[in-house]
This record gives C-alpha cells, sequence and structure tokens, in this order.
C-alpha cells in the first residue's frame, strides 16, 4: 500500500468537490478521464461532459470526509472509498461515496463515480 498514492488520490477527489465555482472547468477537465461515468446519489447517469457543465451551477457546500479508504485494483487502478457529512445544509446527512481512479501517463484520472444519500 503507498501512502503516497493514497495521499495524492485524497487530495484529488477533494479538488473535484470544490464546486460552486471554485474548481474551474479547465482543472475538472484535466481530472475526469473521457470515459467517466457517474451514477449520481439522484439516480442520474452522468458523462464527463454533462458533470462538468453541471459543476459551476451547483452552490458550494462544506463537507466532512470519514473513513477514507483506498484498495489497489490493478498496478494503475484504484478503487476508493469513503463517506461525506455535509456541513451546513439541511439536506441528506451523509452519503456514501466511491470512485475508481485510473494512472496514465503521468497523472490519475476519475473514471467512475457514484454517490449513495443514507437517510
Amino acid at each position: 500500500m503507498s501512502s503516497e498514492r493514497d495521499d495524492m488520490l485524497f487530495e484529488l477527489e477533494q479538488r473535484l468537490a470544490q464546486v460552486g465555482g471554485k474548481l474551474s472547468a479547465e482543472d475538472a477537465s484535466s481530472l475526469i478521464a473521457a470515459d467517466f461515468v457517474e451514477f449520481g446519489a439522484s439516480g442520474k447517469v452522468w458523462s464527463k461532459a454533462e458533470i462538468i457543465a453541471a459543476m459551476s451551477q451547483w452552490p458550494p457546500i462544506e463537507r466532512k470526509v470519514d473513513n477514507f479508504r483506498v484498495r489497489e485494483l490493478s498496478a494503475s487502478v484504484c478503487l476508493v472509498t469513503y463517506r461525506v457529512v455535509a456541513k451546513n445544509t439541511e439536506a441528506t446527512p451523509f452519503s456514501l461515496r466511491s470512485s475508481i481512479w485510473r494512472h496514465s501517463g503521468e497523472r490519475w484520472q476519475i473514471v467512475f463515480h457514484q454517490g449513495t444519500n443514507v437517510r
């Protein structure tokens, strides 16, 4: 297990969470793979283009990440799982998240994400 790699994936997940104008479309595009798919907590299936277009419209949400875990699936692919507690919102108290990250060339990119609201 690589602590440096795990720290990097945590940082990348945190960068993607900076919606509401804090993360530029260009920065998001470099983190999200062309073949990206998200199964959103709402049940909507998102593509890379759809998620980048929608991100700028979402209000900022302060959140706390718990139980962040990285499981190596291959030398260049990792599954990341964690729990998110949203602060300053009356929405769902927390959600369970999972992402698949692929290392290609010199960078990591997210290829899959799923959020599941827990009520």
